[in-house]
């Protein structure tokens, strides 16, 4: 009897048959080690995450910053260049030199990441998480939108001058010729002072571009234009009436050099204004996503 109650004792373990223990245990072992690797994987890929949405909205702020040296620059060189057309007044286009940004560098953030970094994972109200996204997003846009109108606009410059140069030069060749086939019609002080006093090379066919618009106006086309209308009743009234022609399309093609200049003036003058402004809004908004602070959202389980 005795014997039997041992063996009675000895089946039971805390309060389980011995023979449930035996299947349990090797069972609720495994489960237990892959509950727990269950969470440990997910602390750490929490932990991941969390190191690469820093590193991204870090980047973020970081090339947004970087952005502040090439646009002052631009500016810069807006100012130089509108100087050059105001008191030089080229036939030649004057040159912008044109800064890139590394905008295209931030537009290289796919838009899950940028909502995934400032609107899952952050620290504050989705309204006014929503707000700063929308504003990076809209202001990298604008930035890229702007530096592309400014490239097309200087071409459009830069080959509008050029045109016109190549027309000024084509008419002057004819002004040149014309007037040495009848050089003996023209009086001295008009055909030597006026003329050839000013600084244009007829070997290279050309204009060059050492002179101002302002002067050849008043200086030679005036003259000219004043001695024509003089001189229409005159026996060499056909002579003046084809150079009066000739004139009066040279003086189209500088004042059209000239009207050129001032638009594109002002555009440089609106194109830098725009960079002041897109700077300190966007400089603000940087200050903002500073104060951002990464808490990751991710499930466990």
């Amino acid at each position: 009897m005795l014997l039997l109650l041992c063996n009675v004792q000895q089946e039971i373990y805390l309060g389980i048959p011995l023979e449930i223990m035996r299947v349990l245990i090797p069972t609720m072992v495994p489960i237990t080690i892959f509950i727990f690797g269950f969470l440990i994987n997910g602390i750490i890929r929490k932990s991941n995450k969390r190191r690469i949405l820093k590193s991204q909205l870090s980047a973020l702020i970081m090339w947004g910053e970087l952005m502040k040296r090439p646009i002052l620059k631009q500016i810069y060189h807006n100012r130089q260049c509108r100087y050059l057309l105001n008191n030089r007044n080229a036939f030649h286009p004057e040159r912008l030199a044109i800064i890139a940004t590394p905008v295209n560098k931030i537009n290289e953030f796919q838009i899950k990441d940028l909502f995934d970094t400032i609107i899952v994972n952050t620290r504050k109200s989705t309204l006014d998480k929503s707000e700063i996204l929308y504003k990076y997003i809209a202001n990298i846009e604008y930035l890229a939108r702007v530096e592309n109108e400014m490239i097309n606009r200087y071409k459009e410059y830069a080959n509008g001058k050029l045109e016109l140069l190549h027309e000024g030069n084509k008419t002057h060749k004819e002004m040149v010729i014309y007037m040495y086939s009848n050089e003996g019609i023209l009086p001295d002080d008009i055909f030597r002072v006026k003329y050839f006093d000013l600084k244009w090379k007829y070997a290279k066919d050309q204009l060059t571009t050492s002179f101002n618009l302002n002067d050849i106006i008043p200086e030679l086309i005036d003259p000219l234009v004043t001695l024509c209308n003089k001189a229409n009743d005159s026996t060499n009234a056909i002579f003046y009436k084809e150079l009066l022609v000739i004139a009066m399309r040279l003086k189209h093609t500088i004042i059209s050099s000239k009207l050129l200049d001032e638009h594109y003036r002002d555009h440089i003058d609106e194109h830098s204004k725009n960079l002041i402004s897109f700077w300190r809004k966007f400089a603000s908004l940087l200050d903002e996503m500073k104060q951002l602070k990464i808490e990751v959202t991710l499930r466990i389980i």
